[in-house]
């Protein structure tokens, strides 16, 4: 099994990268809206962990026709035979409270505005 280590560490990418990921995991449409609007890709992600989470996000979105979601997120890394630390994704659904800032946290995440 690939294990993916989870490098996340205090700093604005990881909790701008973690702000993004979780509004995906809170709101669906969110996914949408970030890949047409501001040409979201996994290069997009600095820390290896997270852009691995966004992979799975795509398959599971455009290849399964599934809703992007803790339990088949879960899924889809084990399927790919990756380890992920579930507390790490509760973690991501925890850090946002809502969606409604996403658009602020992809600017951030790309690194200016949109």
């Amino acid at each position: 099994m690939k294990k993916i280590k989870d490098t996340t560490k205090q700093g604005v990418w990881n909790d701008t990268e973690a702000s993004v990921l979780g509004c995906f995991l809170i709101d669906n449409t969110a996914f949408d809206y970030a890949r047409r609007v501001f040409a979201l890709e996994p290069e997009d992600f600095k820390e290896r962990c997270n852009r691995k989470i966004f992979e799975g996000m795509i398959h599971i979105h455009y290849c399964k026709s599934e809703p992007i979601d803790m339990m088949t997120l879960y899924a889809e890394h084990k399927r790919r035979k990756w380890t992920i630390d579930k507390n790490y994704l509760s973690h991501l659904v925890s850090v946002v409270p809502t969606a409604a800032n996403l658009e602020h946290y992809l600017k951030l995440l790309k690194g200016g505005e949109k």
